[in-house]
């Protein structure tokens, strides 16, 4: 790991060793065991395509229910490169959900589909959510995507409320909760450094006729008969954002 630029360690949670004990008692390991390597190659999804693009890598961390690559710059790069970031993982889990499935185990199939479709879920922080905030950010200003990709995800998290009833599912949808709550608080910040941080030349152009602000393009502003560069802007979409 240590010749991957900007690798710092990996961690393992140590309730990661508490639910590995339980699930001893529990007769489930060899269960719990495959979906934490299969959730470690799907983090090698995110992680190769990251090393691809040049990212600058923090920190694989092993959770009890999962695993989470921490990268400095991510949302600083390209939207296409943050987009095949996201997807890396889950390719991965799609190319071994296909793989079981075509040599006939089923177990290992079962594992990474379930896998694959939890990420897809809307909800922060996982795949899901972060594809259609990039998504959706080709259309819409970007602090209109974070509003929308927050309530997608708060809804989609009520709706998994009502329909589960297992205790091991609950815990994982309330750690995410937390997750949620914490990012409500601070995606302004996001925002803001987000356009601090955009200094990248981009091939197609945006003309905006109000302070708004779409990521995958120069953006450009024509207030009447005066235009203005991204640069000369920051300050005041910055300060908009108080007002939205």
């Amino acid at each position: 790991m240590k010749l991957i630029k900007g690798w710092n360690k990996g961690i393992i949670h140590p309730l990661t060793f508490i639910y590995l004990g339980l699930s001893y008692f529990t007769c489930c390991t060899h269960e719990y065991i495959a979906t934490l390597i299969f959730v470690l190659l799907h983090e090698m999804g995110h992680l190769f395509m990251a090393c691809c693009f040049h990212y600058q890598i923090n920190q694989v961390k092993v959770l009890p229910f999962g695993a989470f690559l921490s990268l400095d710059d991510y949302g600083y790069h390209f939207v296409y490169e943050d987009i095949m970031v996201v997807c890396g993982g889950l390719f991965v889990s799609l190319l071994m959900m296909l793989i079981c499935y075509f040599t006939g185990y089923e177990f290992f199939y079962t594992i990474n589909r379930a896998i694959f479709i939890f990420n897809l879920l809307p909800i922060y922080p996982l795949d899901g959510a972060k594809l259609a905030l990039l998504l959706m950010s080709y259309f819409l200003d970007y602090l209109s995507c974070l509003k929308m990709q927050i309530k997608f995800s708060l809804l989609t998290l009520c709706i998994c409320f009502v329909l589960t009833h297992e205790l091991g599912k609950m815990v994982v949808l309330s750690y995410l909760l937390i997750q949620n709550i914490d990012y409500l608080k601070n995606y302004r910040y996001v925002y803001i450094q987000t356009i601090l941080h955009d200094k990248m030349k981009k091939r197609k152009y945006k003309i905006n006729r109000k302070v708004t602000y779409y990521r995958p393009y120069q953006n450009f502003y024509l207030f009447e008969t005066k235009s203005y560069s991204f640069d000369e802007m920051k300050f005041y979409l910055i300060k908009s954002m108080k007002k939205r």
